[in-house]
């Protein structure tokens, strides 16, 4: 068990690898979600299973490979985790004892599991916050965030306009926005906004902030692992066999690509 974990956790950071002025000597070795462990829904063999093979979720981990990695190059020492749901990034982030992280959320359930989790892991310099848009707390003041992270959520604004200019005022000059938003030409369940490429080009732009790097994500191998994942899912015995072999199967794929069903937006505010 001990050298299958070692493995693991050399895969995850070979996959992951996050270096820059803020966060060097993170503590990689644990995968990506590692934190769930310390949640009170699981039992004995849940956490254990969770402490070595990370967060269960495909889709997620691929996604969270390209954040890392986009992230890896860029300097900073704010972030603010934009619709942060189930805390993923924010836990991952707050690994550093060298930045601070704030996650946001409208959905207090997701909040609360958050901070239950944050008084576990005692981790001084990470706070989770609910709220619907950024500006509408004093908790944030404008050109306060290195960066801001948005994955999956900006197509659930109710005005995304508005989500587009809170995020330019947050944003320090020279500050980052990495987005990451569905190009599936239809709307799921609650999303209020149908991207494309040239929808998201003129939000960026209207906003005010510089377009770095517009890339299709997600093709169509990562979107059938994806599927072979919640096909699993109908069963909680085969999804633990299988998710770690779907996990390695999968890291060649999530990246940039010319049929990509979703896309990477990296953008700066003006200094």
């Amino acid at each position: 068990m001990q050298s299958l974990e070692t493995a693991f956790r050399e895969i995850d950071a070979r996959a992951n690898p996050v270096d820059s002025a803020a966060a060097s000597n993170w503590p990689l070795w644990h995968p990506f979600g590692y934190e769930y462990a310390e949640s009170s829904r699981w039992n004995c063999l849940e956490r254990l299973y969770i402490r070595l093979f990370g967060m269960v979720d495909l889709p997620t981990r691929m996604r969270a490979r390209l954040v890392k990695k986009t992230l890896r190059d860029i300097p900073w020492s704010t972030m603010l985790d934009f619709g942060s749901g189930t805390g993923a990034y924010s836990l991952y982030f707050s690994r550093s004892p060298r930045v601070r992280v704030w996650g946001v959320d409208i959905h207090q359930i997701r909040i609360v599991e958050g901070l239950e989790l944050n008084r576990t892991l005692e981790r001084d310099r990470l706070d989770f916050v609910c709220c619907s848009s950024i500006l509408e707390t004093n908790r944030f003041q404008p050109n306060s965030m290195d960066v801001v992270l948005a994955v999956e959520v900006l197509q659930y604004l109710f005005d995304v306009r508005a989500g587009f200019r809170d995020i330019h005022e947050v944003l320090k000059p020279g500050g980052y926005l990495i987005a990451h938003v569905p190009l599936l030409g239809y709307r799921r369940r609650r999303e209020t906004i149908l991207f494309d490429i040239d929808t998201l080009n003129r939000l960026i732009a209207d906003s005010g902030l510089e377009l770095i790097s517009l890339n299709r994500v997600f093709g169509k191998t990562a979107s059938l692992l994806s599927g072979i994942y919640s096909y699993c899912g109908r069963s909680r015995l085969v999804t633990a066999i299988l998710f770690p072999l779907l996990l390695l199967v999968s890291l060649p794929f999530g990246g940039k690509c010319t049929n990509g069903s979703y896309c990477m937006a990296i953008a700066r505010k003006p200094l």
